[in-house]
């Protein structure tokens, strides 16, 4: 979800959304995509098409690289909440949301150890004459 979110946001980028003749040569189905991706990842409803597909993963345990951004979100909401007008109270469900906010994003975050990577020799090697 992460990266699909930044390939997004980046094809909506004012200079690549200058580029007209580009635009002009994708087929019908290709911008139809666009635009469903567009709608897809839209903060109408508080991320609502984002969220039901962080739900989908987690119920499938299906590997995804949840987005930080929408887990850090929750956690502003949660914190610009008035708290109890007594102030020794601790408030409770203030912490009790942040705490379940956090959990959901160690448990989507745990399904990204599905994706399992192969480590390329020669790029390593090249990253690692890049350091030294």
């Amino acid at each position: 979800l992460n990266g699909a979110m930044k390939l997004i946001l980046a094809l909506q980028n004012s200079a690549v959304q200058a580029c007209q003749l580009a635009w002009q040569r994708l087929s019908k189905g290709d911008l139809r995509l666009y635009e469903a991706l567009v709608e897809w990842a839209s903060p109408v409803r508080n991320f609502g098409r984002l969220r039901q597909s962080l739900d989908d993963f987690e119920s499938r345990q299906s590997p995804c690289i949840p987005l930080f951004g929408l887990f850090l979100s929750d956690l502003a909401m949660n914190e610009g909440r008035p708290s109890s007008s007594d102030a020794a109270l601790i408030p409770w469900y203030r912490w009790s949301t942040v705490a379940k906010i956090i959990q959901r994003y160690q448990r989507v975050q745990s399904l990204a150890a599905g994706y399992t990577f192969a480590v390329s020799a020669d790029l390593l090697s090249a990253l690692e004459s890049k350091v030294t």
